[in-house]
């Protein structure tokens, strides 16, 4: 059975084949990590012909965290998810001194990479920042609630540097709060030379045993859904950009869990434009949820959204 040639950017003589990587560990160790077991994505899309990049972290101990697909031009159903699974089963040098950003190009088939530096994409920044919709959370309290919008950058190596609170309705403590672990965050690194700008909305609202968590609903399981399905949200944004690049809209979601754990029925209940496709597009959305089936009456939820363009360019 053919299987397709598999390149791990490790070209001979071709600076560009090489894994950008950052922090604890060397990139020469990285690199002998991968060669070791890059035979465990060689059935990930046999006969097809294309580039996946993956971004993830390496921890201390030598685990694979935090997987993004960067970007890719393979056009192979499964092949994603098997990179995911094959990679994230991948063990690097334990360092116990801290993290190690990767980003590595998987190069099938008769593909050419293309060499050309270019920033992180805004669906991985978007992704990062819905993974760590838990971690902001834990900034607000109770009786938090208003708009927070913060600018940053994303330096070439991953770190996050010149973080600024540009517009705060909430008391300052969370502000200064949320900066710092933005500060603390780590995004695949790139071989591009500009930063990238990124300025971002979150929205805190009080919680209680009448909001979010309803009876026996957990909160935290009503969370793990909203941040799951946030980039799916973010394309029904996104795809308005095309023909309104600066279009913004802010706006309440509410929606009923039945038992079961399905969606019943869901509706915009506050919006500060009216925008039917963008409406239609998220209340779809939200209604192909599922969450934990759980007893008693059905539950109701209502979370704001606040939807701008990310990027204000690079430097």
């Amino acid at each position: 059975m053919y299987l397709p040639t598999v390149l791990f950017l490790l070209a001979a003589g071709d600076t560009t084949a090489a894994p950008v990587v950052a922090g604890a560990l060397s990139a020469d160790r990285v690199d002998d990590a991968v060669r070791r077991q890059r035979a465990s994505v060689q059935p990930c899309a046999a006969g097809a012909s294309g580039v996946v990049v993956l971004g993830w972290q390496i921890s201390p101990e030598g685990t694979v965290d935090e997987l993004v697909v960067i970007s890719t031009s393979l056009a192979h159903p499964n092949a994603e998810s098997c990179l995911r699974v094959a990679v994230g089963a991948w063990r690097f040098p334990a360092t116990h001194s801290g993290v190690t950003l990767v980003s590595c190009p998987f190069v099938f088939g008769d593909a050419e990479r293309d060499p050309s530096p270019r920033p992180l994409p805004r669906a991985v920044i978007d992704d990062l920042i819905a993974r760590r919709h838990r971690d902001i959370n834990d900034c607000g309290d109770r009786d938090s609630s208003g708009i927070l919008e913060l600018r940053w950058s994303v330096a070439p190596a991953g770190r996050v540097t010149d973080v600024e609170i540009v517009h705060s309705e909430l008391h300052r403590r969370v502000g200064s709060c949320v900066a710092r672990k933005i500060a603390g965050w780590r995004f695949p690194p790139s071989r591009a030379r500009e930063s990238v700008d990124v300025s971002y909305c979150f929205v805190f609202q009080p919680y209680g045993s009448d909001d979010v968590a309803i009876r026996n609903l957990e909160e935290s399981a009503v969370e793990e859904v909203v941040a799951a399905g946030h980039g799916a949200l973010l394309g029904c944004y996104e795809s308005e950009l095309a023909t309104a690049p600066h279009f913004a809209a802010e706006l309440e979601i509410t929606w009923t869990i039945s038992p079961d754990g399905h969606v019943t029925s869901a509706a915009i209940t506050k919006q500060t434009i009216h925008h039917p496709r963008l409406e239609r597009c998220l209340l779809a959305t939200v209604s192909g949820w599922r969450f934990p089936a759980f007893t008693g009456e059905p539950a109701t939820v209502t979370y704001p959204y606040y939807f701008a363009p990310l990027y204000t360019g690079t430097r």
